[in-house]
């Protein structure tokens, strides 16, 4: 339960993010005890979308750990869940890992049923790298069998998928960097742009700044002309 003064969201997210920073240094305890603890604390509070993450995030532990008999329980929790909650992309991921995990129990044939099932998925989203993944595993399971054709067939899949994924990496590292230089090029244009605009302001404060002296100094002669004038005038009368 939450502390006194606490929130249990903001704790299930905090021990969330502890699990997974244990579980990506690969140590496991420690990222189950996190988890475990961010579980409880969001079925507390009903996120149901959450415990379903979480609890794919305890099995995947337990695979980490080779304790496959452990994990297929929360797979299948989370599995009910992305599929009650429509999240369709999660639903073929899972299918996908625990395919992974009845492959590593030598239950072969439910590891096909999911992989078909999480196949026919990733095309419906067209998730090449999901597809790309399935195929390499089905070559492992077929090549383990003795069923060297059909292993064949799927890595040759696969290698194809693979050579489509780098190529997409590539049009998107290309387009990162035409978007990068793009985005320089009109700051440096920016940047050319405001000191023209800098330039013309300086120049336009000069020219009224000449202006005025200009004017000033006309107003001066005119009036010492005018005062000059007068004192001829003053001068010329006095005879």
């Amino acid at each position: 339960m939450a502390n006194k003064d606490g929130n249990n969201i903001l704790q299930a997210i905090a021990h969330s993010g502890m699990g997974t920073y244990y579980f990506e240094q690969m140590i496991y305890d420690s990222a189950l005890h996190h988890f475990n603890e961010s579980l409880q604390l969001y079925e507390d509070e009903g996120q149901t979308l959450d415990v379903g993450k979480v609890k794919n995030n305890i099995a995947l532990c337990y695979v980490n750990q080779n304790e496959y008999d452990l994990a297929k329980p929360f797979f299948r929790s989370a599995l009910e869940i992305y599929a009650r909650m429509d999240m369709q992309e999660d639903l073929y991921l899972g299918w996908y890992n625990i395919a992974s995990t009845f492959k590593s129990t030598t239950e072969i044939d439910s590891a096909l049923f999911y992989l078909d099932r999480a196949y026919q998925g990733s095309l419906n989203v067209n998730d090449v790298q999901l597809q790309l993944s399935i195929h390499e595993l089905k070559a492992d399971i077929f090549s383990a069998r003795g069923l060297f054709d059909s292993a064949y067939h799927h890595q040759s899949l696969a290698n194809i998928l693979s050579d489509s994924v780098l190529s997409l990496e590539k049009v998107a590292s290309l387009s990162e960097m035409q978007t990068k230089y793009e985005t320089e090029k009109k700051e440096q244009e920016l940047k050319l742009l405001n000191e023209e605009n800098k330039a013309k302001t300086a120049q336009k404060r000069l020219l009224i700044a000449g202006t005025v002296v200009l004017g000033l100094i006309l107003f001066i002669l005119t009036y010492f002309y005018v005062q000059r004038q007068k004192l001829a005038k003053k001068k010329y009368s006095n005879y």
